[in-house]
């Protein structure tokens, strides 16, 4: 089994928020995107990873867990939601712990259902994170 910081360092991801139940890393590419988002989802969705990490159940305007799945690994994608934004991701296990890792950010998703290529994109990095 890898340390957890082996773990990050090998998928370039940076710890975004811990607790009991796991955590949630940002990759390093996508957490420029991630400053963009303004204050009030950006707060919004702090709250709604908190409670993810401390295995809270989140309601369907918060969370969604079920995006699709990747062509190669068959992989589920998933996202964190605060008003328009999205944070897509998905979850398994790095350096032992539960990981919510965020490879794709939406900052202003303009309609009800997701971005095409968003979500296109999203599913091609999930099959990119190099699990334990």
């Amino acid at each position: 089994m890898s340390s957890p910081d082996d773990s990050l360092a090998r998928n370039k991801a940076t710890i975004l928020e811990t607790g009991t139940h796991g955590r949630v890393v940002v990759l390093t590419a996508t957490s420029k995107v991630m400053d963009e988002i303004e204050e009030q989802p950006r707060d919004r969705l702090t709250r709604i990873m908190q409670l993810w990490c401390i295995g809270k159940p989140l309601t369907e305007k918060m969370f969604n867990g079920n995006e699709g799945r990747s062509k190669g690994r068959k992989r589920l994608l998933m996202a964190f939601k605060a008003w328009k934004v999205r944070l897509y991701g998905c979850v398994g296990t790095l350096g032992g712990i539960k990981t919510f890792v965020i490879v794709s950010v939406d900052p202003a998703k303009k309609q009800e259902k997701a971005d095409k290529n968003a979500l296109k994109n999203a599913k091609i990095r999930i099959d990119d994170i190099d699990w334990d």
